[in-house]
C-alpha cells in the first residue's frame, strides 16, 4: 500500500492511497467464499454451487463489496501509519477500481489540532 498525505489547511488532510492488485484479489476471493456458503442457486444445495455460477450471478456485487472492504481497511491502516486521527467520516473521491489494476482513491479527512 502506498500513501501520500497532503496538508490542505491546518485541519484538513488529503490522503492519496493505492492498494496492490493482489490485496484486492485476495479480498475478492474471500467475499466469494462468504457468498458461496449462503447463496441459493437452483439445482445446488447451499454451499455447493460452483464458483463460476456465483460470479456469473453476483459478479458486480462481489467486486463492489471487495473494493469497499479493501478501501475501508486501507483508509484505517493509512491513518494509523501516518498517526492521523480523523474527527469525522472521510470524504472518498476518485475511486479507481479496474480488474487487473491496483485500487486507488483519495480520502479527505478533518483532524483535531
Amino acid at each position: 500500500m502506498q500513501v501520500t498525505v497532503q496538508e490542505k489547511n491546518s485541519f484538513t488532510r488529503v490522503l492519496n492511497i493505492t492498494v496492490d492488485e493482489a490485496e484486492v484479489n485476495a479480498k475478492y476471493e474471500e467475499v466469494i467464499k462468504g457468498y458461496r456458503k449462503e447463496v441459493a442457486i437452483p439445482g445446488f444445495r447451499p454451499g455447493t454451487a460452483p464458483r463460476e455460477l456465483i460470479i456469473k450471478k453476483l459478479g458486480k456485487v462481489l467486486r463492489e463489496e471487495a473494493v469497499e472492504k479493501v478501501l475501508s481497511n486501507a483508509f484505517r491502516d493509512a491513518c494509523k501509519e501516518n498517526k492521523l486521527e480523523p474527527i469525522a467520516m472521510p470524504v472518498i473521491n476518485n475511486v479507481k477500481s479496474q480488474a487487473g489494476e491496483p485500487l486507488s482513491f483519495e480520502a479527505v479527512i478533518e483532524i483535531d489540532q
